[in-house]
C-alpha cells in the first residue's frame, strides 16, 4: 500500500479540504490497483489522504452499518 496526499514536498502537514461523505457501502473492494481515500475511525472524515493498494486489502472492505475498521471510502480502478 501507498498512501499519500498529507504532506508537501518539505514534510509539512498540507491543509485539508471539508470531510466527505463515506461512500464504502456501495459493493466496492480494495483490490490490488485500486485507490481509496483514508480516514480515521469517524466514518466522515476523509480530508486528503488517499492510498493506493498494491494487494488485495480485505481487512480494509466495508463489512456492515458499524464498520469501523474499514479506511475505504471510494474506490477507482
Amino acid at each position: 500500500m501507498i498512501q499519500g496526499g498529507g504532506m508537501n514536498e518539505l514534510m509539512d502537514e498540507k491543509p485539508t479540504r471539508a470531510p466527505i461523505v463515506n461512500e464504502a457501502n456501495r459493493g466496492l473492494k480494495n483490490t490490488v490497483g485500486t485507490i481509496a481515500m483514508a480516514r480515521t475511525d469517524a466514518p466522515h472524515s476523509a480530508t486528503a489522504q488517499f492510498f493506493i493498494n498494491l494487494d488485495d486489502n480485505d481487512f480494509l472492505d466495508f463489512t456492515g452499518k458499524n464498520n469501523q475498521a474499514g479506511a475505504m471510502l471510494c474506490l477507482v480502478k
